[in-house]
Formats: C-alpha cells, sequence, structure tokens
C-alpha cells in the first residue's frame, strides 16, 4: 500500500465498531492502532527527532527491526494510509476514496502561520494544501519551501503541495525535501510533464497534475498512470477568494468517467476554488472526492463545524449520485 511507511497492515474485523472514527492525526493512528486494524511496530524513539532527514534516508530507515522512525512525513503518511483502508474496510466508494477536505493556506492569517496550521488539524482536516505561486504563471507571488517545512514540522497532516509555477521541474525536489507529501503540477506548465511525474513518484512523493478551468479534461488523460491525483481549478489560479466557476464541472464528470473506464479508479479527483457549502454539493455530484476550500474554512467563525459541514454536504451529493458511496 502506497505511503504506509512500511507499516504491516491487518483488517482483522471490526471488533464492534461499525463505523470508520473521524478522528485525524496522531491520535487516529493509534486508535486504528488500539482497535487492532494497524499494527505499528513498537521501539525506543521517544517522539524524539534527530535533525532533518532526507526523504530517503527516511525510506531507508523506515519502520524495521526494533526501531521506529517518527519522521513527521512518516507519521502523515502512516495516518493517511490508516483512514484510507479503515475508510475502504467499512464503506462502499468510488474508487475506494473517502471525503477528503483541505484547508488552503493562502486563506490564513499569514502572521501567524504556526497556529492556523494548528488550527486546520484541529479541525479535522484531511490534509493541508499550500498554493505556490511564482509571479508568472500566475499574478501574484505566494511562499516558498520555507513554509512547506514549518508546516512540516507543526503538523501531521499531510502536505498537498500545489506548484503554480512556469517551470515546476526547478523546484519540485525543494518541496518534497521540505515535506511535501503530493506534488501538484499544471498540465500546462512549461516542462515535460511526463517526466517530471515520474521525478517526483521517484522521489518519494505523490505526484498530480492539475487542469485550469477552461483546459479540457482530455488534456490529462495521457498522465493517467503517472499520477495519484488531478485537481480541476474551479476559480482561475493565482487568488485567493474568487468566485466559483461552474463551467468546469461537466469536464470533471467527464473526467471522472474517463479515468474509471481507464481502470484508473483509485485516482483521486479535486476541486480547487470557490468551495463552500453552496458549491461543494455541485462538485461532489460531478464526481469531485476532494475539496479545496480557502475562505470557507479559515475565514469561518468555527473552523471545524464548517470542516464538517462541507464534509457531511459533500458525503450527501456523493451518496445521492452514486448509492455505494459511504
Amino acid at each position: 500500500m502506497e505511503g504506509a511507511a512500511r507499516i504491516p497492515v491487518s483488517l482483522p474485523g471490526c471488533g464492534g465498531i461499525s463505523a470508520p472514527p473521524e478522528n485525524t492525526g496522531e491520535k487516529a493512528l493509534q486508535l486504528y492502532v488500539s482497535a487492532g486494524w494497524v499494527t505499528r511496530l513498537s521501539g525506543g524513539c521517544g517522539g524524539a527527532h534527530a535533525g532533518k532527514r532526507s526523504r530517503k534516508e527516511i525510506s531507508s530507515a523506515g519502520l524495521k527491526g526494533g526501531s521506529c522512525c517518527m519522521e513527521s512525513a512518516v507519521r502523515r503518511r502512516a495516518n493517511a494510509s490508516a483512514q484510507r483502508l479503515i475508510f475502504k474496510r467499512f464503506c462502499g466508494n468510488i474508487g475506494g476514496m473517502r471525503t477528503r477536505i483541505l484547508p488552503s493556506l493562502l486563506a490564513a492569517d499569514f502572521g501567524r502561520l504556526s497556529d492556523e496550521i494548528k488550527r486546520a488539524a484541529d479541525a479535522g482536516a484531511d490534509a493541508l494544501h499550500l498554493d505556490i505561486m511564482d509571479g508568472e504563471f500566475v499574478p501574484n507571488i505566494s511562499f516558498g519551501p520555507a513554509v512547506v517545512e514549518l508546516a512540516a514540522r507543526t503538523t501531521d497532516l499531510p502536505l498537498n503541495v500545489h506548484l503554480m509555477l512556469s517551470r515546476p521541474d526547478l523546484y519540485a525536489q525543494r518541496f518534497i525535501d521540505a515535506g511535501a507529501d503530493t506534488v501538484q503540477i499544471h498540465v500546462e506548465s512549461s516542462c515535460d510533464v511526463a517526466a517530471l511525474l515520474r521525478k517526483i513518484r521517484s522521489a518519494g512523493a505523490k505526484p498530480a497534475l492539475v487542469l485550469n478551468p477552461l483546459t479540457p479534461h482530455t488534456a490529462a488523460l495521457p498522465y493517467l498512470g503517472l499520477v495519484s491525483e488531478i485537481l480541476q481549478m474551479t476559480v482561475f489560479p493565482g487568488y485567493g477568494g474568487q468566485k466559483f466557476m461552474r463551467e468546469p464541472l461537466p469536464e470533471i464528470t467527464l473526467l471522472r468517467r474517463a479515468v474509471d473506464a481507464a481502470g484508473y479508479a483509485d485516482i483521486s479527483i479535486m476541486a480547487d476554488g470557490g468551495i463552500c457549502r453552496e458549491t461543494i454539493p455541485e462538485c461532489a455530484a460531478a464526481g469531485v472526492d476532494a475539496f479545496v476550500a480557502g475562505t470557507a474554512l479559515y475565514k469561518a467563525a468555527d473552523m471545524k463545524h464548517e470542516t464538517e459541514t462541507l464534509r457531511r454536504l459533500a458525503d450527501s451529493a456523493r451518496t445521492h449520485n452514486n448509492p455505494q458511496t459511504c
């Protein structure tokens, strides 16, 4: 299982629990371990960090023998894998994928980023979305690898890094080294897209493709064997708080059908831009299973309540549109 960080996995039965728990973060992984769903090898790391380690070092060290590597990237991957397994065990699904909600750090208070990152985790987010802008591919500049590294130190949430760069091939490795778990690149980028997707995976991160709002879904089809997820922008990239665009919705439906028909039902379809209570049901009904929300979450009076509300609305739309979905 990709992303399992060499944690042996077993699904011995529900043990009297009838539905997957909602918890996220390290607490969820501990719950899965105690329930017998996931077995973590024990060891004496004591949670201590022995300095910054590269992804290759983490991979080679793994979790084996009597050692327990507690690097944040490993914890994030183990927890995400555990949640996917639990969902597959207990729920009917579209490609085995549950609804995911990803707060976008672009909408956070930049003066207190660490607190804002923690707030996303406490709200029950499934991952954290970070938009990287170069001022050329999009008419704005956001942040760089240092903020990704800060997020990796601050939270166990998977880090979903969206490279809005003309030449993502020149910078992808830096963001992977900083702690990116998924690296999203635009199909419209000025580079060898296929080669970069392969490089991202070989470097230990999940490769993902991004389509701008007016790019047809067919542009993604040549890359289906190379990606873990496809992000469909529902605003023009570059600025947060834009009005949701409905033009991509038919393309999302066509994309989901094409992906499934090609035998890649495990590819996640994500939407980003103007996601809120009013728009998330439409996206979910079109075939989206992962939702990036910035303003709707970070400007909410109660971020946890809003996260739960968005998840409930998406689940309802997905269940109505696909009766086998949990």
